[in-house]
């Protein structure tokens, strides 16, 4: 338990300074040595698999935790594990039936909140935005009866909802909610760089998409984002990049990737197409019957 702690500690830290110094390495190594002492240890487990898919073994971490399913099934981060790789591999229907699952087994508000917001997600990555802000309205419910109010990722999600919706003005009205709950984190970074997107100014958004690159964004998802702000500042080549290690670091969410209205410029590059490639090839291979 103390070395899983100290691993999710690190992993922790890891997410909020980016990939400079060695926290990533330091949570691996960690978890790592709890999962060998005790792989029957359910949290040791679930934030090994989180790890994992974090750093792109999206195939390894879900096998962890369909073992972990399979061995302790009231387990809800177990559930929670698999629907977060279903989603990073591009199956977004398993996702979102695995967080329900996981909400099922637990009904706190934190939970519910944590599984509606991932489930958010999925739908926004299926082009269901209708259906994705009645997802986010549920998990604004469900703070609201526990009393609590949203936080910047949340915030910055209902914005890109309404952004890939086509209502700029309620997008950039969610991206200054977040900045005032907390102007520095990650989230309302990534706040500026699409509020930049959406009113067209170039300079603003090379601006923060530097900034992030100097983080050293390790997770695919986050550096898929990336992407969406180099074509904002008009860098077409360098979104290329970041899209080719999005999916290296595994984000291979072919589906989306092929039918995501942000890229619509890459799409006659024939270096999109390889690296499309490549995430359908993963994507394809990814078993769901785990």
């Amino acid at each position: 338990p103390a070395l899983t702690f100290l691993g999710s500690a690190y992993l922790e830290l890891a997410g909020r300074v980016g990939g400079r110094g060695p926290y990533y390495e330091k949570a691996g190594d960690a978890l790592e040595r709890a999962f060998a002492l005790d792989p029957d240890l359910p949290w040791a487990r679930s934030k090994l698999s989180s790890y994992l898919a974090k750093l792109g073994q999206a195939e390894r971490s879900a096998r962890l935790a369909a073992e972990g399913v399979g061995r302790q099934p009231g387990v809800v981060e177990f559930h929670e594990r698999l629907g977060y790789v279903f989603r990073y591999a591009g199956h977004m229907r398993a996702s979102i039936e695995a967080y329900r699952r996981g909400q099922a087994l637990d009904r706190t508000s934190g939970a519910r909140v944590r599984a509606q917001d991932q489930i958010t997600k999925s739908f926004i990555y299926l082009g269901a935005y209708d259906d994705a802000l009645d997802s986010h309205r549920a998990m604004l419910a469900i703070l609201s009866e526990a009393g609590r109010t949203p936080d910047e990722k949340q915030h910055f999600y209902e914005g890109v909802i309404h952004l890939y919706a086509g209502d700029p003005e309620r997008a950039l009205a969610s991206f200054d909610r977040g900045r005032t709950v907390d102007a520095e984190s990650v989230w309302s970074t990534f706040g500026r760089g699409y509020s930049a997107l959406a009113t067209g100014d170039a300079v603003g958004a090379r601006a923060v998409l530097e900034g992030l690159e100097a983080r050293e964004v390790v997770d695919g998802e986050r550096r898929y984002r990336l992407v969406h702000l180099s074509l904002a500042a008009g860098l077409v080549d360098r979104a290329l990049d970041h899209l080719e290690q999005s999916v290296e670091s595994g984000f291979f969410n072919a589906p989306y990737i092929a039918s995501d209205p942000f890229t619509v410029r890459l799409r006659d590059r024939p270096r999109f197409a390889a690296i499309l490639d490549r995430a359908a090839e993963r994507h394809d291979a990814f078993p769901l019957d785990r």
